[in-house]
């Protein structure tokens, strides 16, 4: 929902995983409609997540969290909340890793955000601390400034994901939210979902398109896209030692 400078908004309906990244293998071994790294009804492909290179999504997300200052992560485990690959394509605006220790602690959490123009940036946040200043173009009808304030408690039973916006003025721009109830990851689950949304993954893009240009014949005001930032993540934690 966009608040300012005047209201519009609008809800989809849509299925995500919920994968831990050392599960991959096995979870495509056991789930006959389910792929790693190779075409399926839906699939998860390394290359749509991480540098896009694709290269281990775990491994990278590690590293990231490593260059971020956090010294222990190489022993930690990822879970990641996004879109399946469906019929071969997927776009993901954003996909969440949640970052833990070995005994379930959760330390950090990487929002890697996806624009339209093909360019990826990751937040990387404490898990104690919740907002951070937007450093990357998504949206030509907002400004570059201001900050995210982020409410993303690790699935359980139910998922309930908000996104706050705020300008440099304090000013409310824009609140998005993700819900849903969780399923069991199994070909007959797979099967109901994509029979209820045959088309989810293109209507994710699709519908961006549309919003935009409802919003273009609204008079919303247009913003040049800047070059993207020269470093792909940003890490934002409270002024205290990062966990170790």
């Amino acid at each position: 929902m966009r608040l300012n400078p005047f209201r519009h908004g609008f809800r989809y309906r849509v299925f995500s995983l919920w994968l831990d990244l050392d599960g991959l293998a096995e979870t495509a071994a056991n789930v006959k409609l389910f792929s790693h790294n190779r075409f399926n009804l839906i699939a998860f492909h390394d290359r749509d997540h991480g540098n896009g290179d694709g290269g281990s999504v775990k491994n990278w997300a590690l590293g990231k969290l490593a260059e971020a200052g956090y010294a222990a992560a190489a022993e930690w485990s990822v879970q990641l909340l996004c879109f399946p690959r469906l019929w071969g394509y997927v776009f993901n605006p954003i996909a969440i890793y949640y970052c833990s220790t070995p005994d379930g602690r959760l330390q950090a959490i990487i929002y890697q955000v996806s624009n339209t123009f093909g360019e990826r940036h990751s937040y990387i946040l404490s898990a104690d601390f919740n907002t951070c200043d937007k450093n990357f173009h998504v949206s030509p009808f907002m400004p570059m400034d201001g900050r995210y304030l982020f409410s993303a408690p690790a699935p359980d039973e139910k998922l309930d994901i908000i996104i706050h916006y705020l300008d440099n003025a304090a000013k409310l721009r824009l609140v998005a939210r993700q819900t849903g109830v969780r399923r069991p990851f199994t070909s007959a689950s797979i099967l109901k979902a994509v029979l209820s949304h045959p088309l989810m993954t293109f209507k994710v893009t699709m519908g961006i398109h549309w919003q935009a240009f409802k919003l273009w014949r609204r008079g919303a005001q247009f913003f040049k896209k800047p070059s993207p930032p020269h470093e792909t993540f940003s890490t934002h934690q409270p002024s205290k030692a990062l966990p170790s």
